[in-house]
């Protein structure tokens, strides 16, 4: 389309600006010919009166190319919740890379695959495998990789938490008293270590919960994100597992905390992609400790949404106790805003 007709669009458009046919042709005449910034201010007149699919698609496409990306995966977003368009989850997937969402991306494009079986996109996939190689690629020695796993000695302990006193008790009776009591429970065959299952809205002081037990015990404390297991390589990412438990272990007593555990954990029955299977798989290979040794590795996870876990991490000797944390009540929120 050239700019003579599109300039006949815009005459005709003065004269009925609610010409809804006539402005999707002058925008998506717009974005033929690459005026984005005319693209998308047609199509955000349009919107409020057709919130079509297409047009939305489009838009999200001209945020794209103007480099607005948030605002473009904030639009692709919203029609994923009704939408297996295969054009729009390579976009989205794209918008997440060029936004620097590297693990985002990683993460999300793994459950579209496995939401939407027949769909592939292997130049996507490429791409994602060259970041991942490119950000392993700097060699570090072994000290070096352990600091990047974030391991610190907190400076907080359970007088730190305000409230949940109830919560504190729980944790200290099914990790604390093994592990300062070791030899007494060794006599009545009970090890130290084990897993507990934190789980409450957000913002309700789970993350921080985590991090006072391991103060508590004066442990280490290493917090491992979704980035650090999740690998496009097949294997890797049970390699990566396997290397956050082999550190705790070699640290012991440590606090393995592991942060949105569902994503992880997923049940298998709702997973289609065998390499997702496997990792959870491993994952139970390493809370069982089948082929070392857990003494002293204390394991705490942490969701939003306990029902979505696979029911084999809930048995006995993975996390087999499963603790609510609410939102402060009046008790908690005074003795909060006493501590700050």
């Amino acid at each position: 389309m050239d700019r003579e007709t599109l300039q006949a669009f815009e005459e005709a458009l003065k004269a009925a600006p609610d010409n809804v046919i006539i402005r999707k042709q002058a925008a998506k005449g717009y974005f033929s010919i690459g005026d984005f910034e005319k693209a998308k201010e047609h199509l955000n007149i349009l919107l409020p009166q057709s919130g079509e699919f297409e047009l939305k698609l489009l838009l999200a496409k001209c945020y794209d190319a103007l480099k607005d990306y948030s605002t473009g995966i904030i639009i692709c977003e919203d029609l994923l919740d009704d939408s297996d368009d295969h054009e729009l989850l390579s976009l989205y997937i794209h918008l997440l890379i060029k936004d620097g969402q590297q693990s985002q991306a990683v993460q999300r494009y793994q459950y579209l695959q496995d939401k939407h079986a027949n769909w592939e996109d292997e130049e996507l996939e490429d791409i994602l495998k060259m970041k991942q190689y490119a950000s392993d690629g700097d060699d570090h020695d072994e000290e070096d990789e352990e600091e990047l796993l974030f391991m610190e000695k907190p400076d907080i302990d359970f007088s730190s938490v305000g409230g949940m006193d109830d919560i504190k008790e729980e944790i200290r009776i099914k990790i604390i008293h093994p592990l300062h009591n070791a030899d007494l429970f060794k006599a009545y065959g009970k090890k130290t270590g084990g897993g507990i299952l934190l789980y409450g809205p957000p913002g309700c002081g789970k993350t921080y919960l985590a991090k006072a037990t391991a103060g508590e015990i004066s442990s280490k404390f290493i917090s491992v994100g979704l980035e650090e297991v999740l690998d496009m390589w097949i294997g890797n990412t049970e390699k990566n597992l396997h290397y956050k438990f082999e550190i705790a272990r070699k640290h012991n007593p440590c606090v393995l905390f592991f942060d949105e555990i569902d994503a992880l954990g997923s049940k298998r029955n709702d997973l289609k992609q065998s390499a997702s299977r496997n990792m959870i798989n491993q994952f139970l290979r390493e809370l069982d400790g089948i082929d070392t040794d857990n003494e002293g590795v204390l394991i705490l996870g942490a969701t939003n949404s306990p029902w979505h876990m696979d029911s084999a991490f809930l048995r006995p000797g993975r996390f087999d106790r499963i603790i609510f944390v609410p939102p402060p009540d009046e008790k908690a929120r005074e003795k909060i805003l006493k501590l700050h």
